[in-house]
């Protein structure tokens, strides 16, 4: 062998590792459990900038401290976007399910 690392065998590799961790549904997820599911992911960001908020509140001046204050913007539009798909899902009239629950921002 050479040296050199073959990229696509190791993001085939990666991906399968993946999928034991996070297997993919194939059933379709009903109005409930995709709600769940956004509500769980909106609590998880906001412990996130908590979080980062508050290690950026214990650094100095510096490049840590301005990595987590990027760390907040980032997870707050993530929160922010989950926020409007449960605003979407409940102004939905009809229900067409997800499978798996797809998020575009």
């Amino acid at each position: 062998m050479s040296g050199k690392t073959d990229i696509k065998t190791l993001d085939k590799e990666n991906r399968e590792k993946a999928r034991q961790v996070f297997p993919e549904s194939t059933d379709a997820f009903g109005i409930s459990e995709t709600k769940e599911v956004l509500e769980l992911g909106i609590r998880t960001e906001k412990r996130s900038i908590e979080l980062y908020s508050n290690s950026a509140k214990r650094m100095d001046a510096g490049e840590s401290k301005d990595l987590f204050l990027r760390l907040v913007v980032f997870e707050e539009g993530i929160r922010n976007c989950l926020r409007m798909r449960c605003i979407t899902l409940r102004r939905t009239v009809q229900w067409y399910g997800y499978s798996p629950p797809t998020l575009e921002g």
